[in-house]
């Protein structure tokens, strides 16, 4: 689905704007981090061209379904504990501990973004969709296109 440029500038300032500080390294958040995770096609190019970048495959390696919320997110690195796109993460990835229904585990922020319901909502319109379903369309325009 192709964004409007307008949602494309919106996204883009969102990204820009929202606060980015890095936690201390606790890793708490991480043990949430499951399951597949929506991305706009914008942010799907955005982590495809990182990992390309890293040197890493432009499909994350599969990890093993483990904890309470189901299979980790597949950009989880469980062994350095960190995202393999941490950078180029997707928006609601980037809400983390900024809104009342992601908090911080250890409560070391607030609500710092009072209008994510209005946010998501928005979001959801664009048409997100999981890593692998953008990777496999990409990979079906490759072929009919040849």
């Amino acid at each position: 689905m192709q964004m409007s440029p307008e949602d494309s500038a919106r996204l883009r300032r969102l990204w820009d704007e929202l606060p980015n500080e890095e936690c201390d390294g606790c890793d708490a958040c991480g043990e949430k981090c499951a399951g597949d995770i929506a991305m706009t096609h914008w942010e799907f190019e955005q982590a495809r061209s990182f990992l390309a970048l890293r040197g890493g495959p432009a499909r994350p390696p599969e990890t093993p379904a483990r904890g309470a919320f189901g299979p980790p997110c597949r950009f989880r690195d469980d062994t350095a504990g960190r995202c393999h796109i941490y950078p180029v993460r997707p928006l609601i990835c980037r809400l983390f501990g900024l809104v009342e229904w992601l908090p911080c585990p250890l409560g070391r922020w607030g609500v710092r973004v009072p209008d994510g319901i209005e946010i998501m909502r928005w979001y959801a319109e664009l048409g997100p969709r999981t890593y692998e379903h953008w990777l496999s369309a990409s990979v079906k325009n490759v072929h009919t296109e040849a």
